[in-house]
């Protein structure tokens, strides 16, 4: 019995919570919506291995941003009421921003759609479906990158 309590842990966690993805789509000029896509920039990165990626590891480093900052805004969805004040925040300013470069990535044209989706599949880097429970999606968006 005192050896259980002297013994570490390892298991942190019961299971692991739903992860929120980033999708995009095009709009066409006659309003149809093109299927949703998975943000290129919440993809895994190459696992190689060398000394150098224990110091310099930028694409990994800019992927956790990414998805960072999508888990942040889910979060402030689920604890905020205020619609006007969520569309004001800077979490939402910044995967705003995160969505107009992925949307200029996947060559989606001038009209877009974001949407932050729960989904706990193990499939979820792949190409979405729109099949998760959807947290926030936003406006379509012109060129100049609004919502």
């Amino acid at each position: 019995m005192l050896l259980g309590a002297l013994a570490p842990s390892w298991r942190l966690f019961d299971e692991p919570d739903a992860t929120p993805l980033l999708q995009l789509r095009a709009i066409a000029d006659d309003d149809t919506a093109g299927p949703w896509r998975a943000a290129p920039a919440m993809a895994p990165t190459a696992r190689t291995r060398s000394w150098l990626r224990l110091l310099v590891n930028d694409a990994e480093t800019m992927r956790l941003a990414a998805c960072s900052s999508v888990d942040r805004l889910a979060a402030e969805v689920n604890a905020c009421d205020d619609t006007d004040a969520l569309t004001a925040s800077t979490s939402w300013a910044l995967v705003e921003r995160l969505a107009a470069q992925e949307a200029r990535a996947l060559g989606l044209g001038p009209r877009w759609q974001w949407q932050i989706v729960v989904d706990n599949r193990a499939s979820a880097t792949v190409d979405g479906d729109g099949d998760g429970d959807v947290v926030v999606r936003a406006a379509v968006a012109g060129a100049g990158g609004g919502a």
